[in-house]
């Protein structure tokens, strides 16, 4: 199943980034391995920046685009405890979601390989403080 197509309205500005607010929750089922399946819910109120692409980037991967809802998948994932989840499984995440939402080839193991290099750096700090993120709600 696809995203559900949540409305997002511009939530502010810090440090020059722009933030997105979730105005509905984000809904995804999703189906991993042969058998498994992930509900994923993301609720209304969660702040996001989207893809976190350098400006200097923007030619080559653009900031916003048919990654948008995976890239709020991705960040809700890299806010909430880790129990549950691993890393890999986030980013491998965003990657099917890119493909789900027809995000091309290249772009999407671009952002992908982007996350899987520099990532880390949220995933073992979790307040999102090293790298400009914050996390909502």
């Amino acid at each position: 199943m696809v995203f559900n197509h949540p409305r997002m309205t511009l939530a502010g500005t810090f440090h020059r980034v722009q933030w997105f607010r979730l105005e509905d929750e984000l809904v995804w089922n999703v189906s991993v391995g042969c058998s498994g399946h992930i509900e994923i819910r993301v609720p209304a109120g969660f702040e996001t920046d989207l893809a976190s692409v350098p400006r200097w980037l923007w030619w080559l991967v653009p900031k916003y685009g048919g990654q948008n809802f995976p890239a709020v998948v991705h960040d809700w994932l890299y806010c909430r405890d880790s129990g549950n989840h691993s890393r890999f499984l986030a980013d491998a995440l965003f990657r099917e979601g890119m493909k789900q939402q027809g995000v091309g080839l290249f772009r999407r193991w671009a952002m992908f390989i982007f996350v899987r290099l520099f990532s880390w750096l949220y995933w073992n700090s979790r307040g999102m403080t090293r790298v400009g993120k914050r996390c909502g709600s």
